[in-house]
């Protein structure tokens, strides 16, 4: 998906890529988006939250719309054949409960014929101090192509280890970008200073595929639906609720994950 081939083979074999994308000037116009908004958001009281946490479908549409329409043309500039499903902001209050553990991001798209990509961009400068994105590189060749909401990971007993020993901070300019493999495990360590950490993330795909939202079977632990959405299921529904009917939708079965301490170690290191 990356037009520069250098870009395309680190992403390609490490999982995630940091590069320069907005201006100075889209960063500002972006701060004053959040500024006019962030009260109508009804979370920005948590020590961490993200826009589409809000119960405000229409805060949530107008942040959606209005960060795709300024980031659309950086992208362009970086990608090809890609689509943007939905964007929001991600802010972490100063404390020590807003860190957040390792952890992959839900399936968006038919898995492996397809791979979705979280762009994540800080308005300010960030680093292990205040918030900056941690990696754990190469982690996107783990083979649990069907992430349902709310699952289990395949690494949960070991996140302790994995967040300790193995995660890389990647310090970053504002305007800067991480492209992250939502298959790639990713976490945050806590804002340590007195200043919000104000990012934007934006899931993309290739342009021709289908959004695909997996559900657990309540019932059957080796199973989960698998719903088609549009692009604005993620504004509209709530992240804490299913989608409606899901059950009408085919079942598919949660294949055993290729997942082991040392495999992880080793494509870290």
């Amino acid at each position: 998906m990356f037009k520069n081939p250098e870009s395309e083979i680190f992403f390609t074999k490490n999982g995630y890529l940091k590069d320069q994308l907005i201006s100075s000037s889209e960063i500002e116009e972006i701060k004053s988006l959040y500024n006019l908004t962030k009260l109508d958001s009804g979370v920005n009281d948590k020590a961490f939250f993200t826009s589409i946490w809000s119960d405000n479908k229409v805060y949530k549409k107008e942040v959606d719309k209005e960060l795709k329409r300024i980031l659309q043309a950086s992208l362009e500039n970086k990608l090809h054949d890609f689509r943007t499903i939905f964007s929001n902001f991600m802010v972490k209050k100063s404390g020590e409960n807003s860190s957040l553990q390792p952890h992959q991001d839900w399936s968006f798209v038919d898995e492996p014929i397809f791979q979705s990509i979280t762009v994540w961009i800080p308005l300010i400068d960030v680093d292990s101090f205040n918030g900056a994105l941690s990696v754990l590189p190469q982690s996107h060749l783990l083979d649990n192509y069907i992430r349902p909401r709310f699952s289990n990971s395949p690494f949960s007993s070991d996140i302790p280890v994995i967040e300790k020993q193995l995660m890389k901070n990647i310090a970053m300019k504002a305007g800067d970008a991480l492209f992250i493999n939502s298959r790639t495990i990713h976490s945050s360590p806590p804002n340590l200073s007195m200043f919000d950490r104000i990012a934007v993330s934006i899931v993309i795909a290739p342009k021709y595929s289908l959004n695909v939202h997996y559900i657990k079977h309540p019932q059957i632990e080796t199973s989960a639906y698998k719903v088609f959405v549009e692009d604005s299921f993620y504004i509209d529904f709530s992240c804490f609720e299913a989608p409606e009917n899901y059950e009408d939708n085919d079942l598919v079965s949660l294949t055993p994950c290729n997942y082991n301490l040392d495999f992880i170690s080793l494509k870290s290191s």
